[in-house]
């Protein structure tokens, strides 16, 4: 199993917009030109960023924590998910797992629990006469299970 680094650097990190005039106009405008298609290959920026956003509120906050080891299991399976399928809303649960949500309507949802062994549990409601559940392992790779659950909830 290969090791992630724990830090997490946004794409655009570092770059700033404090140019004044119009060649800083249009320098950024190149530079935003030139970082659009990056960010259009990797839909799940943002949720790796939640994730570690998720990490400094745990911190701050009483009550669950979301220790080192989870923060790198949860950056691996989003990093393993399909990046033709929505990135999921994230959460902490009060145990120390994170949950992975997608929501097509308020009667189509469905949820994963990832544990920091590797356990992954998922329920979901697919369509007025559709759920499904169960517990998978993850190994660097999204269970199939899994995949095809939010396919048909956005089907």
């Amino acid at each position: 199993m290969s090791t992630l680094d724990a830090t997490y650097v946004p794409l655009s990190a570092g770059l700033s917009n404090y140019g004044i005039g119009p060649e800083a106009t249009k320098l950024g405008a190149m530079l935003a030109d030139a970082l659009s298609p990056l960010s259009r290959q990797n839909p799940i920026e943002p949720a790796i960023h939640d994730l570690y956003t998720l990490r400094q509120e745990s911190e701050a906050d009483e009550g669950a924590s979301l220790t080192a080891e989870m923060l790198e299991i949860g950056k691996r399976f989003l990093l393993a998910w399909p990046k033709t399928l929505p990135a999921p809303e994230l959460a902490l649960d009060h145990d120390g797992e994170v949950t992975f949500d997608w929501s097509a309507s308020h009667r189509r949802v469905f949820s994963v629990s990832l544990r920091s062994d590797g356990r992954v549990s998922y329920a979901g409601r697919l369509s007025a006469r559709r759920t499904v559940h169960g517990t998978e392992a993850f190994d660097d790779s999204v269970p199939e299970q899994i995949v095809e659950a939010v396919k048909q909830l956005y089907a």
